[in-house]
């Protein structure tokens, strides 16, 4: 799945086989640079849930992330529910309310997530800053 900060993406995939041009074009800004590493069950709803919560803060950011790969449901009390990790024809490939909180996740994501915005810091688990 992808993870991607609100308003980054500028551009859509037509095609299902992605490009690293089809990519520069989509994130348009020079200090985006993306990170593939697992996160497990808890990490990604903890994301998940602070995303969905900062939107009760008055502010844009994080706010809700594009996302690719996943589906969800954003409850009133600002909790999520119903995430599931999806195939390429839109079906549910993993239902991840059914999984143990350390299944892991294959994820990728903007640097941005990880070291720009206060509240993600599950996301930082393979961030260097040198």
């Amino acid at each position: 799945i992808s993870l991607v900060n609100a308003g980054t993406i500028r551009d859509n995939f037509d095609d299902p086989y992605v490009t690293k041009a089809d990519i520069n074009s989509a994130l348009p800004f020079t200090t985006s640079t993306l990170i593939k590493t697992t996160l497990t069950k808890k990490q990604l709803i903890d994301t998940l849930n602070w995303c969905a919560l900062s939107t009760s803060f008055g502010k844009v950011s994080p706010g809700m992330m594009q996302v690719s790969g996943l589906e969800y449901t954003v409850n009133p009390d600002f909790k999520v529910t119903n995430v599931h990790i999806l195939n390429p024809d839109g079906s549910i490939k993993l239902n991840l309310d059914k999984c143990d909180d350390d299944k892991e996740i294959t994820v990728v994501y903007d640097v941005f997530l990880a070291t720009g915005v206060a509240g993600l810091s599950e996301m930082k688990k393979d961030i260097v800053i040198a």
